[in-house]
């Protein structure tokens, strides 16, 4: 079946009531820039590493402003329509998004506490954040060879605003998101140039 859309949200179930008996929102899926609508397919994953493919029954619409989705998040979650659930995967450890203690205990230790990216030492004043290297909202499993330890600011945050233009430019797909060597090697380079920056 063809994807139209990948996104993922910590809260979604759509068996809860809270999801207004099969209401789904989100300011990316903006109908009025025909970014979907109608039998538009959606691949969502949760949190706890469910992953739902859902197809819409009806256009979009935006949300009565008495409606407040689950993590209390008027802004984000705007536009709503009905949806049919096409299939739903069994609960899977390695599809959730929270990451084992004892699994960022090794990552830090087969990188020696440093960046994968910049190749600076973490501390006090160079925190770290686990990073999936394949995307979690694009399929990333929470496994040892999906993740690595980056440096909070500036290397993760390049990282991650980097994905959100893609996303914004609907090229998130799996298939086309994979960190390959060119787009790595890119980053990098931006990374070196901020913490010089930064420096100075």
């Amino acid at each position: 079946m063809k994807i139209d859309y990948y996104t993922t949200s910590n809260s979604f179930d759509p068996h809860r009531k809270s999801e207004r008996q099969g209401w789904y929102h989100h300011k990316d899926l903006n109908p009025s820039r025909k970014k979907w609508g109608k039998n538009t397919v959606l691949y969502v994953r949760n949190k706890d590493g469910i992953d739902y493919i859902i197809k819409f029954i009806e256009n979009g619409d935006k949300i009565p402003k008495d409606v407040v989705d689950s993590d209390n998040q008027l802004k984000t979650w705007q536009y709503c329509a009905r949806f049919d659930v096409i299939e739903e995967m069994k609960k899977d450890k390695t599809k959730a998004r929270r990451i084992p203690k004892a699994l960022k205990t090794q990552i830090l230790e087969d990188q020696k506490g440093c960046c994968w990216f910049c190749g600076d030492s973490f501390g006090d004043k160079n925190p770290h954040q686990i990073d999936h290297i394949r995307e979690w909202s694009c399929g990333g499993l929470t496994v040892r060879k999906n993740l690595r330890a980056l440096c909070k600011d500036p290397c993760h945050w390049i990282k991650t605003a980097a994905f959100k233009i893609a996303k914004r430019e609907r090229k998130t797909n799996p298939d086309h998101w994979e960190l390959n060597k060119q787009r790595t090697d890119f980053l990098k380079r931006l990374v070196k140039k901020v913490n010089k920056v930064k420096r100075n």
